[in-house]
Formats: C-alpha cells, structure tokens, sequence
C-alpha cells in the first residue's frame, strides 16, 4: 500500500491506522512531507522522503553518505520504519531497519531536464519491486533507476516495463 502524504489533510491519523489495521503495518510505504505528523507512520515498512525533508526532520546534511546514514538511522530509530532518502545528484540512501543496514546507491541519472514527478516515480517502483519479493535495497535500485528516466524526460511522465528495462540492461 502506498501513501503519498503530501500534507493537504487528506491523510488523516485515522486513515492511516485503518491502513495498518486493514493491510498490516509492513506493507505501507509512506511518501511523506515534514510538515505532516510523522507519529502516524510509526512501524510501516517504510517511509521515503529527499534529502531536503531528511534535513528538515533531522537538522542533519545529507549531502555526505555519512550525513545521509546518520539522517536516515535518526529517523528510522524515531518512526521505527526503514527509511529510503532520495539524494538527487547524490543517489539514494536507504536505512533497512528489518536487517539493520545502511546502504548507499549511486544517481541513475544520465541527464536532468526536470525533476517533477521523481518521488513519485521512485514510491511506486519501490512499493510494487518490494511487494512482488525484492529486498528493500534491491527495490530502491530499480526505484532509483525508473527515477533516473523519468527525469531525463521534461514533465510528468510514467516509464514502462520496456523502458526501464532498456535501461537497466544497457
């Protein structure tokens, strides 16, 4: 179950304890903002969010991966959730709070012409490679390759199978 929680009032706390009441606690991954109440998320598989948020919740830089790991351990410790952190040029770091791992995955960017629509991209691609049986990690590179086409791309665009493939085996 994905939640975008882009902080209109849509996603109440109510909500989102039906979600885990309905669909169990690990299989919500939560795109979130900072100015939401992020109690709410405590205990789903995951939370994702960009480093400009990370260091808004945190007061930690990401631009560094030591920075990035310390923001993401910081935040998985207080929602109690894994927690992928989306680093533009920087790549992705991603705190697997079920086996305690904090990894580091390189910008698949090859160019970037616009940015709009990236999160998005890298929630779905993450909560469907996850759901189908891939590791949070190996969910976050497919995510962070889907994300490294999309935004090579100007406006919001959806990828393909096929597309993403192409670039995955190229």
């Amino acid at each position: 179950v994905i939640v975008s929680d882009y902080a209109k009032g849509c996603v109440t706390d109510a909500l989102v304890e039906t979600l885990k009441n309905r669909f169990g606690k690990e299989r919500i991954i939560a795109n979130v903002k900072p100015s939401v109440d992020l109690k709410k998320y405590r205990d789903i598989r995951a939370i994702t969010l960009n480093a400009k948020e990370g260091f808004e919740l945190t007061r930690i830089s990401t631009t560094t991966d030591d920075g990035a790991a310390k923001a993401a351990l910081t935040l998985s410790n207080e929602f109690r959730t894994s927690v992928v952190l989306t680093r533009g040029e920087h790549g992705m770091t991603v705190y697997d709070r079920e086996v305690g791992k904090t990894s580091h995955i390189s910008s698949a960017a090859l160019s970037v012409y616009d940015v709009t629509g990236a999160g998005d991209t890298v929630v779905a691609t993450l909560a469907l490679t996850h759901g189908s049986g891939a590791s949070l990690y190996q969910a976050a590179e497919m995510a962070n390759a889907a994300a490294g086409v999309v935004v090579a791309k100007r406006g919001t665009v959806a990828i393909g199978s096929k597309e993403l493939k192409a670039r995955l085996f190229s």
